[in-house]
């Protein structure tokens, strides 16, 4: 289709603007970028602020540094990276953010992210002016090694995050949110650790001021409105989503990686 861009054995990302912002307002909509692969910063995209990526899809890209799919650093907060109304699914990273490494004055909203992997699964939101609101990450899984260890969203001081449905990741110990920045009215669902891990999977920061977010299991009740949600879907007291996942973790055949995208809503 000329809608994709297909980066087999071109050893490099797709779609690059790293030196500086843009000094006009960019849009990037409607691609499939697939099959890209990078060594440094950015598997399949590298946008800087000024630059909007919506309606798109990024699929089997990869890094041996951080961003497996997307890497997003903005230099004004008046003018971030966007990245909005995207898929971002089955990338990875040899580092930090399986899908993506939303450096600084980056926004992601509205998108689904799924079956990911690296240190950090889905997301490592790094710094202040970094938002990550009204997204769903499910099915990704932290493979590489590193505190904390999330397969959702590794959220760093600075950063903050809105009504997001974090679900059935894996991480050998913060498996659902690590996060010492801001988050809100946000639901973390059947994330399961390793085997030996004792604390609740899904960590919120008391110093963060964060509230109204719903678990069924985390630390501090002050962070949660409630950490009572039931482990069995459809109880009184479970989350009751429409199609979620039967299974934990980065998909690992064709079978589930099926299943994973017939999810046409999560919840």
């Amino acid at each position: 289709r000329s809608s994709d861009l297909d980066g087999t054995d071109l050893g490099k990302f797709l779609i690059v603007k790293y030196d500086k912002d843009c000094t006009q307002p960019t849009l990037i909509e409607g691609l499939t970028i697939q099959n890209a692969e990078h060594s440094s910063e950015g598997g399949g995209v590298f946008i800087r602020g000024n630059m909007t990526m919506n309606l798109c899809t990024i699929t089997n890209c990869k890094t041996s540094s951080s961003g497996g799919g997307l890497y997003a650093k903005g230099d004004n907060a008046d003018t971030p990276a966007i990245i909005s109304n995207c898929i971002i699914e089955l990338c990875s990273a040899g580092s930090s953010g399986g899908a993506a490494y939303l450096y600084q004055n980056a926004v992601m909203d509205g998108c689904i992210v799924r079956g990911c992997q690296g240190k950090y699964g889905a997301i490592r939101s790094h710094k202040a002016g970094v938002k990550v609101q009204n997204c769903v990450l499910h099915n990704n899984s932290a493979t590489v090694d590193g505190w904390p260890d999330s397969g959702g969203i590794y959220n760093e001081t600075g950063a903050e995050a809105y009504n997001l449905t974090v679900c059935n990741n894996y991480g050998a110990k913060y498996a659902g949110i690590h996060s010492e920045g801001k988050i809100y009215n946000s639901v973390f669902w059947g994330n399961r650790a390793e085997d030996g891990f004792t604390d609740p999977v899904n960590f919120i920061s008391a110093s963060s001021a964060s509230s109204d977010n719903w678990a069924d299991q985390g630390f501090d009740g002050e962070s949660f409105a409630s950490l009572t949600l039931s482990v069995n879907n459809t109880d009184a007291q479970g989350p009751n989503f429409k199609f979620p996942t039967t299974f934990v973790g980065i998909p690992k055949n064709a079978g589930e990686i099926s299943a994973m995208r017939d999810r046409k809503s999560v919840v």
